[in-house]
């Protein structure tokens, strides 16, 4: 389980990585102290079904979290959200260390 605020309404979503990579998330319609959640949406099919691989965090500043995939080897490889099930893939930007 992750979480990351897909929709850039500054509430962090419900975000899970499947057996086979997909990710699913679940949008928070909290704020009124009991909770509510979306209905489940796939925005990926993933690069990687290890969770402990997987980041998501906003790397070029437009206020949504972008696919952060940390590889084996260490080098680290993004994918820009570009929102609905839109990614761009900017490529490796690090090296192992």
């Amino acid at each position: 389980m992750k979480w990351a605020d897909f929709w850039g309404r500054g509430k962090d979503d419900y975000v899970t990585i499947g057996a086979t990579g997909a990710v699913t998330v679940w949008q928070n319609n909290g704020g009124d102290g009991r909770g509510d959640w979306g209905s489940p949406v796939q925005v990926a099919s993933g690069i990687t079904a290890d969770p402990n691989r997987v980041r998501f965090a906003d790397f070029d500043g437009d206020g949504l979290p972008d696919y952060i995939a940390v590889n084996p080897d260490g080098s680290v490889n993004v994918y820009r959200y570009d929102g609905g099930s839109n990614w761009t893939n900017l490529g490796q930007v690090a090296t192992g260390a």
